[in-house]
């Protein structure tokens, strides 16, 4: 029993930035409690008991910690090597992070699932490389769920590690087939031992060979697994002094609000039970922290006056849609993929008119076929994904346009107007391809740009740098999980973003940044997202250093451009430390670069640097005046 760092010679070199993780630290608890409850969710057995999935905070005595004193060794052995090659970003990381592990206290989280399968192959971890438990706990960036599945793409387990001021998580099973086994993982740099050994970045809590043990982790004496299911343990838990189970309710309200509600999902956050029984007064214990967005379906489910209809498409009743008229709804529908999760947030339906909706993807072939549609953040339907099936292509275009028809149809006859005209389905919500490696104009089905002008409007305080609210009232700098915003660049491929309009995720309009001039006079411009053409470079990872290149197809005058970090299901706000072109350094504030110019037709080039040390993709947006 102990820790061990592979011996990698003539490896790569692993730097102390994992991409993976650092991509969930801008906003850690969102991304664990988004992949946790997609991934138990997956593993559901019993489809008519909700999967329950809890989290538990607790402190253990450091000398409980399996090996302590020989995982200190290892940090103290990595600090020196790190200070000898002078990796100044790696010797803060273990100045900080030593002294963690040598406190008598170490704050953990036990996340627990229960109706779920358990990491099956534990047993066969010797030689099955395919099995739930090797894909989690021994690779990196694989999965073995069918494309579309929620978790298909397998990266999103590093936002546990995210979550842990020491990269270190310990992964325990009492699987299905009754097999129990747990193992520890601990994520930190290269480093060269003193028989000038390169060893991996990660060490493993095991057996010979880093073989699991077969027994399950006892390490919280309050709890004792006695079901099959999957326990995750999060070492020096670093949100433990904060706030953290607002943070996570909130998480859970605004994601699985639809799975909570219908009884697919309970989640107990120490003290505090989400399940459908106290969801009501949960969503008004935690309204002001909740998205306004959250709020409105949940008036839609709650309300006696919404309209449900149920559409045949493939299988009989396959698409559910609830939609209510109201006042100061945000014109949204949420389009859910069955058992509950929210993809995204369908809108360019109305300008005008407040309603909201939600439309539920139920039946098992229909959310096959639209599965195979989202993208890695799992956050929007791209059609491009089925190029290579083209049978695909054209059925999943056809039902996608015939259910934003429907949804608009719905919409028309409620609002009270002939239905019989002409219908905008919006194709272009799935658009455009993140994985495309050429520069191409997509084809879709999109509304008009909408002309600037000004209009009359009650004065507000801007919530960030950039406030900007769609024709459809989403705000144009939330970071959540809408998605299918902007430009999507992926891996430094060429993608071309379509006209402003349709798209199921945030999009410019009616409410700029407020001057104050435009206070004064009550009077707000109209700003929009613009149409460009975007091309970004990597020209040293390490440093976080990248060159966007941007050619938009309208003049902007005092801009914005708005830049996102993708991970497997979601966005999260780029933390921009400088922005500069042709040698002029421009306003920064977050993930915004503020008051650009940029010409029409005319390719600007924009060196950016991130504070992050590794290949990642991104997500751009331009907005101008």
């Amino acid at each position: 029993m102990c820790w061990e760092f592979p011996i990698n010679n003539g490896g790569q070199f692993h730097g102390i930035g994992d991409s993976g993780i650092d991509l969930f630290k801008g906003d850690p608890m969102k991304g664990l409690t988004r992949e946790i409850c997609q991934n138990s969710i997956d593993a559901r057995v019993n489809d008519k008991e909700a999967v329950r999935v809890e989290f538990k905070a607790f402190e253990i005595d450091a000398d409980c910690l399996p090996q302590r004193k020989q995982l200190l060794a290892y940090y103290q052995e990595v600090y020196e090597f790190c200070k000898s090659q002078e990796f100044a970003k790696a010797t803060e990381y273990f100045e900080r992070t030593i002294p963690i592990l040598q406190r008598p206290r170490i704050q953990m989280l036990r996340i627990s699932d229960f109706n779920t399968s358990g990491l099956v192959g534990a047993d066969v971890a010797a030689e099955k490389f395919t099995t739930p438990w090797y894909r989690l706990v021994r690779s990196v960036g694989s999965s073995d769920k069918v494309e579309g599945s929620i978790g298909a793409f397998g990266s999103g387990k590093q936002a546990c590690f995210s979550c842990s001021d020491i990269q270190t998580v310990f992964y325990s099973t009492y699987d299905e087939n009754k097999i129990e086994a747990y193992q520890g993982v601990s994520k930190l740099i290269s480093f060269m031992d003193a028989d000038n050994n390169l060893h991996s970045d990660v060490g493993y809590y095991s057996s010979k060979n880093c073989m699991p043990f077969y027994e399950q982790f006892k390490i919280d004496v309050d709890f004792d697994r006695n079901e099959p299911g999957t326990d995750v343990y999060i070492v020096a838990f670093k949100s433990a002094n904060s706030d953290w189970k607002k943070e996570l309710v909130v998480a859970v309200l605004d994601g699985y609000l639809y799975a909570i509600k219908e009884g697919h999902l309970v989640v107990q956050i120490d003290d505090i039970l989400i399940d459908c029984e106290h969801v009501s007064e949960l969503i008004e214990q935690y309204k002001n922290d909740i998205s306004n967005k959250t709020y409105d379906y949940y008036c839609v489910l709650n309300n006696a006056d919404s309209e449900i209809r149920y559409f045949s498409y493939i299988e009989e009743n396959d698409v559910e849609l609830h939609m209510l008229m109201k006042p100061d709804l945000h014109r949204r529908v949420a389009m859910i993929r069955f058992p509950g999760m929210k993809v995204f947030d369908k809108g360019s339906i109305s300008a005008t008119v407040s309603f909201a909706g939600i439309c539920i993807i139920r039946g098992k072939k229909i959310s096959k076929l639209l599965g195979g549609l989202e993208n890695i953040q799992h956050n929007a339907w791209e059609l491009s994904r089925y190029r290579d099936e083209p049978e695909n292509q054209v059925e999943a275009q056809a039902k996608i346009k015939k259910i934003y028809g429907d949804i608009k149809k719905l919409f028309n006859e409620l609002k009270g107007q002939d239905t019989e005209g002409e219908i905008d389905p919006e194709i272009g919500d799935c658009l455009p391809d993140p994985m495309s490696d050429k520069e191409e104009n997509q084809e879709s089905i999109k509304d008009e740009v909408l002309e600037i002008r000004t209009r009359s409007s009650k004065p507000v305080e801007p919530h960030s740098a950039l406030e900007i609210e769609d024709e459809n009232g989403d705000d144009g700098t939330d970071g959540g999980t809408s998605g299918g915003v902007g430009v999507h660049v992926g891996g430094g491929h060429i993608t071309e973003d379509p006209d402003p309009g349709p798209g199921p995720g945030d999009e410019p309009g009616d409410n700029p940044v407020p001057s104050q001039s435009s206070i004064e006079s009550k009077i707000k411009k109209k700003v929009q997202r613009v149409p460009a053409t975007i091309r970004y470079f990597v020209e040293d990872a390490a440093k976080g250093e990248y060159e966007i290149n941007i050619t938009p197809k309208e003049y902007v005058k005092d801009g914005q451009i708005i830049v996102f970090m993708s991970a497997e299901t979601d966005k999260y706000k780029a933390d921009i430390k400088m922005a500069k072109t042709r040698n002029k350094n421009l306003d920064i504030s977050g993930n915004i670069i503020n008051g650009i110019n940029l010409e029409k037709g005319v390719k600007t080039a924009i060196q950016i640097k991130f504070d992050y040390s590794d290949i990642c993709s991104l997500e751009v947006i331009v907005y101008g005046h």
